[in-house]
């Protein structure tokens, strides 16, 4: 499922450089009928901003070991060695890896997909209603309907969600909406920008291989240069499910702090619910902490990590104890089901 164009899409690999090269008018766009309207000619003036680069100041480097090579999350086969770096499940490469849906430079690749698009549709001005192509890295095209709609009230987060994202309405400026045209895949992505802060709010809903659902919260504090992304996911398929909540919090270049938890069940591997949490200086020291209760596997491991995921022998520093003293997301914490948009928009 990785390496089809839709999953490109989602994951958002390769997406700086990425290009509206062309554009045409659709038939087949649905009318606006919520509480917004469509933006016309008016689009945004600022440039959103690219959290990959923000983030990745505070955070490890993306991680470069084995990739995880199935959907199963961890099983007690896969485990062995260092469970950090080894087998076919590290650690490290499904916190600060691109190999799972909330791997953190999956989650920024993809944001920074949708805030380049953004940028690059605003400012060539393609009407609502439009299909822009975007050319993928293998050379196949995607082509998604686009819009632009200016809100005029704060948007309520579904509730099922304000526990984990923080918050009950956020303000926004604009939604802007993509319906892909080569899988039913639609994305809503609401922002602000004033000269002091950033907001994203995003939702996506796919019903490729099954039926997923996603929203993302994305703050960025300029003038205190802190960045918090927030995310939460569900995906039904067959007789299997799988959801994740993910969160990541930096302050500069010199903090990050880390949480996220998985769950899911599948044939054959029952039941798997694990989490991460952790944080730190990514040049100096960090510390990690995984816990896992799972069918065949029951672990809590903790960490240090210097430069470069250097693995520092010993107890966890004072000051980082905090950071892997704090709870994973709990699977009651998770999505229960599909999320409808929060947007009332025509797409």
């Amino acid at each position: 499922m990785r390496t089809s164009i839709l999953a490109w899409l989602v994951s958002g690999t390769v997406v700086l450089g990425l290009g509206i090269s062309g554009c045409s008018k659709s038939t087949d766009s649905k009318s606006n009928t919520g509480p917004t309207s469509p933006v016309q000619p008016a689009r945004p003036t600022y440039q959103l901003s690219s959290y990959l680069d923000l983030v990745q100041r505070a955070t490890p480097p993306q991680y470069q070991g084995a990739e995880a090579r199935n959907q199963s999350f961890l099983r007690a086969d896969s485990v062995s060695g260092d469970i950090w770096k080894d087998g076919s499940n590290p650690i490290l490469g499904k916190v600060f890896g691109t190999d799972e849906t909330f791997s953190l430079y999956h989650n920024l690749g993809y944001i920074d997909f949708l805030t380049s698009t953004i940028n690059r549709v605003a400012s060539q001005g393609v009407a609502n209603g439009d299909t822009i192509v975007a050319p993928t890295p293998e050379g196949v095209s995607i082509h998604a309907i686009v819009s632009f709609y200016r809100l005029t009230d704060p948007v309520a987060v579904p509730a099922a969600c304000r526990p984990v994202l923080g918050l009950d309405q956020v303000a926004l400026d604009y939604v802007f909406t993509a319906r892909v045209l080569e899988a039913p895949m639609v994305i809503h992505m609401g922002f602000a920008r004033t000269d002091s802060a950033e907001t994203l709010l995003i939702w996506q809903h796919e019903m490729t291989q099954g039926s997923a659902t996603s929203i993302l919260y994305a703050h960025r504090d300029i003038a205190h240069d802190t960045v918090r992304i927030r995310s939460m996911f569900y995906k039904a398929w067959d007789t299997s499910l799988a959801k994740w909540n993910f969160d990541i919090y930096t302050s500069g270049s010199d903090l990050f702090v880390y949480r996220m938890g998985w769950f899911a069940d599948e044939p054959g591997n029952g039941q798997q619910i694990a989490g991460v949490v952790g944080g730190g200086n990514h040049a100096t020291q960090f510390a990690l902490r995984f816990r896992a209760h799972s069918t065949g596997l029951d672990q809590d491991i903790t960490q240090v990590f210097g430069d470069s995921y250097a693995e520092i022998e010993g107890s966890v520093p004072d000051g980082l104890q905090s950071y892997t003293g704090a709870p994973e997301y709990a699977g009651d914490s998770m999505l229960t089901g599909q999320l409808d948009t929060p947007f009332s928009v025509g797409e």
